[in-house]
């Protein structure tokens, strides 16, 4: 929905896809999707960790020191798990276009390596000055409000050619022709996706964390 050029409903769009693919269309991308979560979220999730834990925030309080190693977490993660993020955006969108444009990847690999062969390796990181804002702002907030422009403009470059938008300004430059609403658009399919995701993975996070976290020596 992101990327569409005509506006369609969150109800049309999943009719299309349930027409064209199937139900397992909504899996489309699914291998590059998870290794992007076993390296950009566990990265990031062990980093903050640490990060607080350094001796200079050792007896601080403030929210924004938080902050700032959040946001340093979700920007490492961001750089990491880049390339997968390329390549599940493009195979998720690949059926929205005409047969004879569609990309066609026949699995993750499929992508990993044609995609450098074809349009050269820095394709893989395609988006990523929005990838990086939006996961300094999505991992120290984690909510879909406030990151979903950047999601948007994200979206929209990894899965564009590599000289349609050179930087974020012209993604934003094209998607303000939609009006401001437009940085917005998907939101509640974001929010559905992220919501129950989210929920999950913190409390999963917690319950690890509790039972199986390490007990530092100096403790006793």
């Amino acid at each position: 929905m992101q990327t569409q050029t005509k506006k369609k409903s969150m109800l049309k769009t999943t009719v299309k896809i349930i027409r064209l693919r199937g139900f397992l269309g909504f899996y489309d991308g699914f291998t590059a999707a998870a290794l992007r979560q076993l390296t950009c979220t566990s990265l990031r999730f062990s980093l903050y960790e640490n990060g607080k834990h350094l001796e200079i925030l050792q007896n601080s309080n403030s929210i924004l020191d938080k902050v700032y190693v959040a946001s340093f977490a979700g920007i490492v993660g961001a750089l990491v798990g880049l390339p997968m993020d390329v390549i599940n955006v493009r195979m998720q969108n690949d059926m929205k276009y005409a047969e004879n444009l569609r990309r066609n990847y026949k699995s993750f690999m499929d992508a990993l390596i044609r995609i450098p062969k074809e349009e050269g390796w820095m394709t893989l990181y395609s988006g990523g000055i929005a990838a990086v804002l939006k996961a300094a702002i999505g991992n120290s907030a984690q909510l879909a409000v406030y990151d979903q422009p950047f999601d948007v403009l994200k979206t929209l470059m990894m899965n564009a050619p590599p000289t349609q938008f050179p930087t974020v300004f012209h993604a934003i430059k094209y998607m303000m022709r939609f009006g401001y609403l437009g940085l917005y658009r998907g939101l509640v399919p974001t929010i559905a996706r992220k919501a129950p995701a989210t929920i999950s993975l913190f409390i999963i996070y917690e319950q690890l964390r509790l039972n199986l976290g390490y007990i530092p020596l100096d403790s006793k």
